[in-house]
This record gives C-alpha cells, structure tokens and sequence, in this order.
C-alpha cells in the first residue's frame, strides 16, 4: 500500500488530488483511492506517480510501520493554517517520529533519557509556575538558560525540528509510544524558537483547566523562565524612561525577543505601559532591524543523527538503510561526521 506516502509526497509537491491524476493519467477517484487504501497501485503506476512527483519509487512504498503509537497535541489556538498544510506537517511529524523510533529499536530503548511525567500541576499564578519548571530543568532559579535543546533532551523529550513548513506554525506536542515530543519550527528566529519550546513544555506539564486565557498565560510564565524579576531589574534598573540601547545587549545575553524583554519591562514596572508601547513601535521600524545584527545561533538536535551514526558504526545497519532514514544523498551523507 502506498496511501499515506503517496499523500504526503502529493502534498510535498504542492498538489491537488485532481492535478497529480491529470499528470500521470487517471481519474481523482484513483488517486483518492490509493490514498485511503482501497486500491492497490502495481509498480507501472508507482514509477509514473514518483516521477510525477519528484521523488524515488521506493519512497512511496517504504513500510510506515503502523506499530508505532503517535499522538498530537492540538495546535495552538487562532491558528489559521489550510488544512492541507496542517496535513503536510503532520506527515512531516509522521515521518521523523516514525524513523527515530525506528532507529531506538534497533540500538534498543536505553538510549534514551528516562522520562517519567510528573503529575499535571494546576496553575497557581505566573511566578510559582516559573519557578517550579526551572527546577524541574535543574536550572538555578535566576540567570541565562543555555542549551534548550540539549536540556529538553536530557529530560528525555524528543525534540522535531521541522523546516519548510507554514510560517503560522510555531510549534506544538504530543506523544511518541507514551514519550512526549516537542515540534518546532526551524524557520523561526532562535529566539521565537527558545520561547516555543518552553512554551509547549508548559502544555505538558501543567494543567490550565481550557482556560479561555490559556495561551496569554503560558507566554508570561515562558516570560518569566526566561528573565526572572531579578534578572531583568538587575539588568535595566527599577525605573526607566527608555530602554532602547539595553534591548540587543539583553537579548543576546539571554537568549530572548526583544518583544519579550520589553513586556517584561512593562510587567516588573521599570517602564510605563505609554513607553513600552512606543518602543514596541520602534523596534518594528526597519533601521532598527537592519542596525542589529542576528548574533544568536540556532539550537540544533543533533540526536537522531547521532543515533544513527552509531548504529552504522555498529554495524547495526548498513548504508543504505542510514541514508534512508537520514534522508541523504552520498556527497551529503560522507559531510555527516564533520557536521556532528
């Protein structure tokens, strides 16, 4: 069967049902049909649909191992995706989450951080909230987070990073065989993709009961993980009546948006409601984007790689099987020893 690849790789490409039937000769109702698995394709029909595509003929029948359990969480509210987009991403989340099972089965389940879910905590207010996931990370209770992703990991979350997908994405969770994961969207600047990822931590470890304000709440307790109160005070001083030369100096330091510093500028009451908006403003305003430089590095996992370079090492799988679950060509995949 080659229905939820065949699905996928449609939507990869950009394609209607009606447009990829038209390519390759036959009726929507065919292609409908291949995807839910009521027809069989024979390999004539493969070989004309992946060149239609753009892809390998292997690729449409790869086994999607249907032993897996996935489950995603819900997007965040407001979001205004097409459906078919939602689809591709979903696809994208299928795909990744399906290979890294796989390769922890092969090199067996003890390669992954233990992850025990603690008991969903009922929200108290922002700065109990901030102050439990620090320890929960094993963080100090104030200064810079490091690594998010490598402390995330060690936590034993599995962390996708997905890229080419809809910029309204930013990212969401849900469950691998019972292990929470977190998906983000690459695309987005390292400091939206910092703040994203604490953000749907808090999705799973806290319980906010479907409250309307859910979403506001969960971004000023990701504020304050951040830039704790002492943190920013001792940065900016107690009262202020413009903090536009300490927005780029923080934001490096911390890791942070300069949105986010601002609010939390607003929010301890170092600076007016009347002067964070003005600011706001002016951060906007395109000389101020083009005089700052992007001098925070991206945080990258690395995990799913290393997992199978060692398994290839192992002589667990050969190379064949590690450029199919890496996705790469020759020339890309010899490069993969210096990118770790």
């Amino acid at each position: 069967m080659i229905g939820d690849n065949l699905k996928f790789y449609r939507l990869q490409a950009g394609l209607t049902q009606e447009e990829l039937a038209e390519k390759v000769n036959l009726t929507k109702m065919a292609i409908s049909n291949y995807e839910k698995g009521k027809r069989e394709a024979d390999s004539s029909i493969i070989i004309k649909i992946a060149k239609a595509l753009n892809v390998k003929s292997y690729k449409l029948v790869l086994d999607q191992n249907p032993a897996i359990h996935i489950v995603h969480g819900a997007f965040r509210k407001r979001i205004t995706m097409k459906q078919s987009d939602i689809e591709l991403l979903y696809g994208k989340l299928d795909r990744y989450l399906g290979k890294f099972n796989n390769i922890v089965n092969i090199l067996g389940g003890k390669v992954l951080q233990d992850f025990n879910y603690p008991k969903k905590r009922k929200y108290s207010n922002s700065e109990d909230c901030a102050i439990y996931v620090r320890d929960y990370l094993d963080l100090p209770q104030n200064g810079f987070i490091g690594n998010l992703v490598d402390i995330l990991e060690q936590k034993g979350i599995i962390i996708c990073q997905l890229e080419n997908v809809d910029s309204k994405f930013s990212g969401m969770n849900g469950t691998l065989n019972n292990r929470p994961y977190i998906a983000v969207n690459f695309n987005l600047s390292p400091e939206r993709q910092r703040f994203t990822l604490i953000h749907e931590l808090l999705h799973i470890i806290f319980d906010f009961s479907n409250r309307e304000d859910e979403e506001k709440l969960i971004d000023q307790i990701t504020g304050k993980i951040f830039l704790t109160d002492n943190d920013i005070i001792r940065e900016l001083g107690i009262h202020r009546t413009n903090i536009l030369a300490d927005l780029r100096t923080i934001q490096y330091k911390y890791g942070v948006s300069v949105q986010c510093i601002l609010f939390r500028a607003k929010e301890v009451g170092i600076i007016t409601n009347s002067v964070y908006l003005k600011h706001l403003e002016k951060v906007k305003e395109k000389s101020f984007k083009e005089n700052c430089k992007q001098e925070i590095l991206p945080e990258r996992s690395n995990l799913f790689k290393q997992l199978v370079i060692r398994a290839l090492s192992e002589h667990l799988i050969n190379e064949s099987k590690a450029y199919e679950l890496l996705d790469y060509s020759l020339s890309s995949f010899n490069n993969l020893y210096m990118e770790l």
